[in-house]
């Protein structure tokens, strides 16, 4: 018998309950091995965020954090309409990300929230959402919906190409 009809054999021995972690597992491992380094690190801190939450709130936050990088894997993405030459691109992206976390930052001080506020209101850690209004970290357009949500306005009040 060959390892592979062992391995089989062995799997169809498995509860439900245990295929269908394993089954997981690996649809998790794919997509973390599809993020780019960005998305990477972000996720593994969230995961720091969610091993260090105090409250049930804090961690559910870290959780909807990671499954928004994870589930962004499957997402298409679309061509920009940026020059060839790498300076400009990075320009022209660092531009966006600086006006994105104006208006973030702009929105949540006329709300007279905190970042914690904005961050629970949109179901992100506050951790992202320092990130996202320092200019740190270039948000999903996933991201972005949320946030939107959470003030009551448009996507396009954070990014006008949308």
């Amino acid at each position: 018998m060959t390892d592979e009809t062992l391995a089989g054999r062995s799997y169809q021995l498995l509860s439900l309950e245990q295929r269908l972690i394993i089954m997981a597992l690996g649809t998790v491992m794919d997509r973390v091995q599809r993020l780019n380094d960005e998305d990477s690190a972000d996720l593994f801190e969230f995961l720091k965020d969610y091993r260090a939450a105090a409250t049930e709130e804090e961690r559910d936050a870290a959780c909807r954090a990671m499954e928004v990088l994870l589930g962004a894997c499957t997402t298409t993405v679309c061509q920009l309409d940026l020059a060839e030459d790498g300076r400009e691109k990075s320009g022209k992206l660092q531009r966006w990300v600086e006006f994105v976390s104006q208006q973030i930052r702009k929105h949540r001080k006329k709300a007279a929230w905190t970042q914690e506020q904005l961050a629970e209101k949109a179901g992100l850690p506050q951790s992202h959402i320092s990130r996202i209004e320092n200019g740190k970290h270039s948000p999903s357009h996933k991201t972005l919906q949320k946030i939107a949500e959470a003030f009551g306005v448009s996507v396009s009040e954070f990014d006008p190409s949308s």
